[in-house]
This record gives structure tokens, C-alpha cells and sequence, in this order.
């Protein structure tokens, strides 16, 4: 519809008319974004500056939902800094995280195992870290550290993330929601029920 086509060219238009909190500057988009082709309402842009599935940020802004979104749409921090979401991760809920300890440029994070309803990711950093998955944040997902629970944070506004201590570490995202937890102890007491049953004792038959 007519309506549709003029959202997606206004959000559009933001992004190609940034201008550079530094300079002052209207930013080149063809630095970022590189024109694949044309459909029939809708050009094709490939973004050049994807990021990775799994990343380590060293740094956070404490926002709120709309702040967020403001920063996700605009491309600039509140303060005017241009957002790097490599590096700042977007948090609603606050952490302890220390910010006075180096960027450590050699962290490694590398996935290891990738399901549908498991994730596995290994870690090494010299610094605190926050490790973001680039997947939505859903009601459902646990995450482990190093075999210990941990709580999931919702960074830049809609994906996944754990904070990290310094050092290496194996880190599991596995689904289960709660439905399927309920599901699975209604189905163990019924099974254990009907062992019961089966293996009642026999009372003796009664004869005239």
C-alpha cells in the first residue's frame, strides 16, 4: 500500500542522511550500504557493516525502551556519539561491569554448537565483556556459564545477552520454556502412576 511504501522510505531516509556526531557531516551510505538490485516496490541495499552472530561488547548505555529505539533508528548515542553497536551494548536494567578496565581488541568468541533450541559459545577476554548473540531476546531462554545459571539481559532492545567475568568461558543458551517444563513433570507423575498401579499389590480373591 501507499502507506507501507512511504514508512519504509522515511526509515530509509534516515539512515542515508545520518550526519556524523564528530564532523558535522552528512555520512556517505554507500560506506555502509551497497545497492544489490530493485524489486518491485522495495531496492535492495547489502549492509556492509553486518555484524557477526556473537560478539564481546566492552562498554554499555543505560537507556530506557524509547531511548533505545532512538539510538537503534538514529545511529547516535544521547550524547550525540556515534552508536557502535560492536562495541556499546544497549542495556534497560542495570549491571555490575567496570568500566575503568581496558578494551581487550584480542577477544575471542567462537560458536561451537548451534541448534535450534541450543546454543553453545566459547569466550576469552582479559577485560569484562558483555557477549551479545545477534537472536531475539524470548521468554524461554536459559543461559549457562560455565555450567552456572546466569541471568539473560535484553540488549539493544531485542536481542540476548549474558555479562561476562574476565578470562575463558563455555557458555550454553538452551529453550525451555516454562510450558514445556510443566508439561514434562505432568507426564513423569503420570508415568510414575501408572507404575504404581500396574505393580500394586493383588488382593486375594475371595471364594464361597
Amino acid at each position: 500500500s501507499t502507506a507501507e511504501k512511504e514508512s519504509v522510505f522515511v526509515l530509509r531516509r534516515e539512515w542515508f542522511s545520518r550526519q556524523a556526531a564528530t564532523t558535522g557531516q552528512t555520512l556517505d551510505p554507500f560506506d555502509r550500504w551497497a545497492r544489490v538490485g530493485d524489486l518491485d516496490y522495495v531496492t535492495v541495499f547489502e549492509n556492509r557493516r553486518v555484524l557477526p552472530r556473537a560478539w564481546l561488547a566492552s562498554n554499555y548505555e543505560l537507556l530506557k525502551e524509547n531511548e533505545i529505539l532512538n539510538v537503534i533508528r538514529s545511529g547516535n548515542l544521547p550524547n550525540g556519539d556515534v552508536w557502535d553497536p560492536a562495541r556499546t551494548a544497549l542495556l534497560e536494567t542495570n549491571v555490575e561491569f567496570s568500566r575503568d578496565v581496558l578494551e581487550d581488541a584480542s577477544a575471542e568468541v567462537t560458536i561451537t554448537e548451534k541448534q535450534p533450541n541450543h546454543l553453545a559459545v566459547r569466550t576469552n577476554s582479559k577485560s569484562p565483556a558483555i557477549l551479545v548473540l545477534s537472536e531475539n531476546f524470548f521468554p524461554g531462554w536459559r543461559a549457562y556459564i560455565d555450567g552456572k545459571s546466569t541471568e539473560i539481559l535484553r540488549v539493544n532492545y531485542n536481542q540476548r545477552g549474558v555479562l561476562l567475568e574476565p578470562g575463558q568461558h563455555s557458555v550454553v543458551f538452551v529453550y525451555r520454556p516454562l510450558s514445556v517444563l510443566l508439561g514434562l513433570a505432568v507426564s513423569m507423575l503420570t508415568l510414575a502412576a501408572l507404575v504404581i498401579w500396574r505393580f500394586r499389590p493383588r488382593q486375594p480373591t475371595k471364594t464361597h
